[in-house]
This record gives structure tokens, C-alpha cells and sequence, in this order.
């Protein structure tokens, strides 16, 4: 009896967190090949420079990330990002202040790796924004 409670106490806990999903709280992946900006007025910056500049692109990725303007994210950080992925922060008009968090690995042995998380913040375009299960069954 005390196991077939605790059992559907289990299963109605894992189950309860599915049923408290809204429209709203829908997980959220950044579109691949996303600046990730300290400001909105940088983000404009990055995505005008992007098209006006001599530089090559990788140059520019150097400069903007020197500078601590902005950041680029491309798949290879999508699919290295954490739950609950993209958390949105803050939105001034089409411009919204996100946070994730991305898992770097490192391997230094046989079987050994070395793991290291680290949680970014910054400004990108809401059109930016896609919804993980699109990316994850289309990706």
C-alpha cells in the first residue's frame, strides 16, 4: 500500500510540472546566429556595423566582444545551452534583456572531463527568440 502511494505521489509530481506549463512559459532558444549586446543602443550598433564594415566577420565578432559590446551566438552555444534556456529579463519595445546559461566541456583524460557553466545577460531583438521545441524537432 505505502509503495503505491508512493508511487503515484512520484509519478503526480513529475507529471504536475507538465500541467503547469502556460503560453507564456513556453522554453524559449535564441535563433542561431545571435548578437547578445550590453545595451540596445550596442545591439544597433553590432547589426549596422555587420553590414557597413571593411572588417571580416570574424574580425568583427573580436572587436565587438574586445570591446565588451556584444557577444555571438552560433548552434554550437544553442546546443550547449542549460534549462530553462532563455529566460527574458526585460523588453524596451523590440529589444529584450535575456539570460541563459551555457555549459562549456573541457576533456583532459580518458572519461575525465572538466565542466564549466556560465550564466550570460544581455540585449538582443525579440525576433531573435524561438521556441525550443521548433529548434529541438527542426534543428
Amino acid at each position: 500500500m505505502r509503495t503505491t502511494v508512493l508511487g503515484l505521489l512520484l509519478v503526480l509530481g513529475f507529471t504536475a510540472s507538465a500541467w503547469a506549463w502556460g503560453d507564456d512559459d513556453e522554453p524559449i532558444v535564441l535563433h542561431d546566429g545571435s548578437w547578445i549586446c550590453s545595451t540596445p543602443e550596442a545591439y544597433e550598433t553590432a547589426i549596422e556595423l555587420e553590414s557597413t564594415t571593411d572588417k571580416t566577420f570574424s574580425e568583427l565578432k573580436k572587436d565587438l566582444l574586445d570591446r565588451k559590446l556584444c557577444m555571438y551566438v552560433d548552434g554550437g552555444d544553442i546546443e550547449d545551452m542549460m534549462a530553462p534556456y532563455v529566460i527574458i529579463i526585460d523588453q524596451q519595445a523590440t529589444k529584450v534583456k535575456v539570460k541563459f546559461t551555457l555549459e562549456f566541456y573541457k576533456k583532459f583524460k580518458f572519461l575525465h572531463r572538466r565542466i564549466t557553466r556560465v550564466t550570460f545577460m544581455g540585449w538582443t531583438d525579440e525576433a531573435r527568440l524561438r521556441d525550443y521545441y521548433d529548434w529541438f524537432n527542426n534543428g
